[in-house]
């Protein structure tokens, strides 16, 4: 995805959380916005492809009579099929829009003018680093939906 579509998208979510400062605090007051949490879930696809390529490392040179290489084995294969269950789950929109969610009361969090506050424009910097390369094009259209 390229990155000027997500600067895009974050500055039209800045300007609408800017242009109706009420309704989003009220949201958040509410807990309408933080119904699901203010901070989305880590991308744990990423920590099973990890998990998956050092067990198979191992398993390399591991010989196949060697008695650990059954259960390394197993353990590559739990963590594949864990990671397609992951990635099942993260393309449903079940889980897409209470992410979204998440995304938004965190980030207003770091635009409310209402009660600026530093350590969230921190965490929101460090948010937006941490998920580089990761945002799906239908998280952005829920973040999108959701703000309008």
């Amino acid at each position: 995805m390229p990155a000027c579509l997500l600067t895009i998208t974050f500055e039209i979510l800045k300007r609408t959380m800017t242009a109706a400062q009420v309704a989003w605090a009220e949201a958040q007051r509410g807990g309408e916005l933080t119904r699901h949490g203010s901070w989305p879930e880590v991308d744990q696809q990423e920590l099973f492809r990890s998990y998956i390529k050092s067990y198979e490392e191992a398993l390399s040179k591991t010989e196949s009579s060697h008695p650990n290489h059954s259960y390394l084995e197993s353990i590559v294969s739990d963590y594949r099929e864990q990671l397609a269950h992951r990635k099942a789950k993260e393309e449903s929109e079940a889980w897409v829009f209470p992410q979204a969610l998440r995304i938004l009361a965190n980030m207003w969090g770091s635009v409310d003018p209402i009660a600026p506050s530093q350590t969230m424009n921190g965490e929101w910097r460090s948010f937006v680093k941490q998920m580089e390369g990761k945002w799906s094009l239908k998280m952005l259209k829920a973040l999108l939906l959701l703000a309008a």
